[in-house]
């Protein structure tokens, strides 16, 4: 056992052989991976779409008396009643 402690390429081989060892086992670690905490905020969404509209039923509209219209009294997809939409002016 005296002759095994005193050969330095033993040791050499004993050290380089733990150094693997330890390297090898660093590179088997699984990879580091970033995280951050999960925080409650408001979600905002954006969409831009474009298309056709289609309707279920067409109403035909149509003027009972001839004149130049002075007053539109709704906004487009309003609710109105008779009187509401449009004045003329009769000529």
């Amino acid at each position: 056992m005296s002759n095994l402690l005193r050969r330095p390429s033993l040791w050499i081989a004993v050290a380089l052989a733990v150094v693997v060892g330890v390297v090898l086992l660093i590179r088997a670690r699984a990879p580091a991976v970033h995280t951050t905490a999960a925080a409650r905020r408001n979600l905002e969404q954006h969409v831009v779409a474009s298309g056709r509209v289609r309707v279920p039923t067409r109403v035909q509209v149509s003027a009972q008396l001839a004149g130049l219209v002075v007053a539109v009294g709704a906004v487009e997809g309003q609710h109105v009643k008779a009187g509401d939409l449009a004045r003329a002016d009769r000529r």
